[in-house]
This record gives C-alpha cells, structure tokens and sequence, in this order.
C-alpha cells in the first residue's frame, strides 16, 4: 500500500500562500494544471493533495480520527471544491446575463478640460493640461445562444445537439392506426 502524506521530515509544499495563488486561478476558472503551474506546483502534488484529502474526510465522515498533520488536506479538498463552485456559479452568471439581455459594456475615454475660449485647463499644481473622463455603457440584446449553450449542457437527453445518425427515428413496426373515410383509408 503506497504511503500517504509526506515522508517523515519532509515539509509539505501547502501553505497558506500556495493555497491562496492555486484556488485564486481555480476561481478565474483555470484548469489544475494551469493553476499548479502559477502557484509553482506540479499538476500530480495537487492531485496526491486532493487524494489525501479526500481519504481523511471519508474517515471524517464515518467518525473517525483524522491525524492533525493531513487535517489541512482534507481543508484543501473542501477549499478546492469551494473554488471551483465559485467558477461555476460566476459563468453561468455571465451566461445568463447574456442570454436576457442588458449586459452592460463599459469603456472609459479620457478627454482635455476645455475652457470657453477653447483652451486646455492647466492644473496648478503640475502644470499640465486637465483631462476629464467620460463612461460610456452600452446595453446588449438577448442573446438566445447562451441559453441553448446553458439548457445543452444542463438537460442533454433533451436539448444536446444530435447528429442524424443518433436522431430518434421512427420505428416502423410501431403500432398504426386507420380510418376509414368512406372509401378512403387514412393510416398515421
């Protein structure tokens, strides 16, 4: 059975500060090997971190003793889940935003103080020219994609793209029926 944790004497490489850059970038919605490789780790230490952690929260769950030293994997494990909740949540926020519509887009211009002889403000203090800024919102129309993106993936049984091959068909020993209409016979 190959041993968990660390050998005796080796200091773990979870710190708070590893912690903190690693679920910082799962939050943007970075994968694990992305985020390892910001917070100076290798992809395989997290995964062996969330393995440990998972094993001590299991023990945790039926009752058991947790040793003190592997408490902070099983933290890890929760704090990681927690992360990645957070990502998904602020994408399906952007997602829905985008499918009603009113998404708002921002862009700040700058521009020179004008006095009314048409010449630039001049600060006092520094002795350039003033600038003033100017917010610019645009609002966005619906955007029914996103919402066919979001039930695609959420209810795929019944909004998944299907190729023809995999479209239901229909069968033709289904039962039919017919009527008659005088001498015309109808069959659907």
């Amino acid at each position: 059975m190959k041993p968990t944790g660390n050998p005796v004497g080796k200091p773990t490489r979870l710190t708070p500060a590893v912690q903190k850059v690693f679920l910082g970038r799962i939050i943007r919605g970075d994968s694990i090997e992305a985020s390892s490789a910001v917070a100076g780790i290798g992809r395989r230490t997290v995964y062996d971190w969330l393995r440990v952690g998972h094993e001590k929260l299991t023990l945790r769950a039926k009752h058991q003793r947790i040793d003190p030293k592997h408490e902070k994997f099983a933290e890890f494990v929760l704090a990681f889940e927690h992360a990645q909740g957070l990502a998904e949540a602020r994408d399906l926020d952007i997602i829905d935003r985008l499918a009603q519509g009113g998404a708002m887009s921002r862009t700040v211009e700058t521009f020179p103080i004008i006095d009314r002889f048409g010449e630039p403000v001049i600060d006092r203090e520094t002795g350039r020219p003033m600038r003033g800024e100017r917010i610019i919102e645009n609002s966005l129309a619906p955007n029914w994609t996103s919402a066919a993106w979001k039930l695609e993936r959420r209810l795929p049984a019944r909004y998944a793209r299907r190729s023809a091959e995999e479209a239901p068909k229909e069968q033709d020993d289904a039962p039919r029926q017919t009527i008659k209409f005088g001498d015309s016979v109808v069959e659907f």
